[in-house]
């Protein structure tokens, strides 16, 4: 799978083991070293802009992608969750424009 405009880069000059993940201009997460005890099997960790450790994986290419995927889904679902509300305030104000006019 080939995503475009998907970059990498290192927090800091002086710290190369933790990457910062940018989608465009927009910080999506890092990609860092996985210090749990599963490091050996699963030597990269996943860790999205709040600061949750959202999972761990066997390459650095595998931690990029699911980074760009949960990203995407999040996005997705604040997206479905306003057009939500939105449907739910037209349906509540027909509603009581119905109850007004009886």
């Amino acid at each position: 799978m080939h995503i475009d405009n998907l970059f990498f880069e290192p927090v800091h000059e002086g710290y190369c083991k933790v990457l910062t993940v940018k989608f465009g201009n927009e910080v999506i997460g890092y990609a860092c070293p996985n210090y749990d005890r599963n490091k050996e099997i699963k030597p990269f960790s996943a860790v999205y802009i709040n600061g949750n450790t959202i999972g761990d994986f066997f390459s650095i290419n595998e931690t990029l992608r699911f980074l760009f995927n949960y990203h995407m889904d999040f996005q997705m679902f604040l997206t479905m969750r306003k057009e939500t509300v939105a449907v739910a305030d037209d349906l509540l104000n027909n509603a009581s424009q119905c109850v007004g006019l009886h």
